[in-house]
């Protein structure tokens, strides 16, 4: 199991929106994990220097900036981080 370092979040993602894959006019690093503008993600674990470190559980649903979203493939499991700084919000 991968755990966050750093300010991070490690999260999935929930949202199932879709986007043509043509549609994007700029380059995307190859670790985007996703193309949308925003992402409904949720919560799996918190590093411990985060600042929602005591404030979500596991589980929270949040908005987020989908572009700052990282995909990381370790031992064939594949992991979603973003930085506590890209995290619009709580979906309720």
């Amino acid at each position: 199991m991968l755990k966050p370092v750093n300010r991070m979040l490690l999260v999935n993602i929930v949202s199932d929106t879709d986007v043509d894959a043509n549609e994007s006019s700029f380059y995307l690093p190859d670790d985007v994990a996703t193309k949308n503008e925003y992402e409904v993600v949720s919560l799996i674990e918190t590093a411990k220097d985060s600042k929602f470190f005591d404030v979500l559980a596991a589980g929270f649903k949040l908005l987020v900036e989908g572009h700052m979203l990282r995909e990381v493939n370790i031992s064939d499991q594949t992991h979603h981080l973003i930085l506590e700084n890209h995290v619009l919000g709580t979906v309720v």
